[in-house]
């Protein structure tokens, strides 16, 4: 699938499927969405994976260290900060804290405003906004504890594509009703195409969010 030029912009104010950055990690994601302190709504923070934010692999981080969007590195584009606070290598997911002089919208880009997150369930056809596959389809095949399971709807093309590198962070939506159900991970490089999220319930209180 060719390069989808318009998630890799320079979007303010911020917002979910679109480019983001640790360049000391150097492996560009998502952007999912924009949060706020479960308690406090003044206290702002975008949510990917752990793996874009804050190190590969689950290692550990460093506090504080600069995330950009897009993913080039000027000044510019430093838009948030790894709060390791809010990062969970298990579940792979995490936040950093967005700016004080950057706007930041709750909207995702192909999308518009997510809608209250629920349980995902078996047969739900979902989408997501992502880097690297912009806006796909898929449906729920399984879930299990945190883990949620997408494939293909039924009927579409046998190499059609639900996500690839740098879609990791995006977030999963109810294809209706925009509600979110989970956090993209991880996709099936070969082989029959699958791609696995982590519930956004379990993600939230991680990282002491709400939507």
């Amino acid at each position: 699938m060719p390069t989808l030029h318009n998630h890799r912009g320079a979007f303010r104010p911020l917002r979910g499927g679109t480019a983001v950055v640790n360049p000391q990690v150097k492996h560009p994601g998502t952007l999912g969405f924009v949060a706020v302190d479960e308690v406090d709504p003044t206290q702002r923070f975008l949510v990917s994976s752990y793996h874009v934010l804050v190190r590969l692999q689950g290692q550990p981080g460093v506090e504080g260290e600069p995330i950009f969007q897009p993913s080039n590195q000027g000044q510019s584009s430093e838009v948030a900060f790894v709060d390791l606070s809010r990062a969970d290598p298990r579940l792979d997911c995490a936040a950093a804290r967005v700016a004080d002089n950057i706007q930041a919208s709750r909207g995702i880009l192909g999308l518009g405003q997510p809608g209250t997150p629920r349980l995902a369930q078996v047969g739900m056809r979902v989408v997501k906004s992502g880097l690297s596959t912009g806006v796909t389809e898929g449906v729920v095949k399984a879930v299990s504890g945190d883990l949620v399971r997408l494939e293909p709807p039924e009927g579409f093309p046998e190499d059609y594509e639900l996500s690839d590198a740098g879609d990791s962070g995006a977030l999963w939506l109810e294809i209706q009703t925009r509600t979110p159900v989970a956090l993209h991970v991880r996709g099936n490089p070969d082989g029959p195409e699958w791609a696995e999220g982590i519930a956004i319930q379990q993600v939230l209180h991680a990282l002491r969010l709400r939507m």
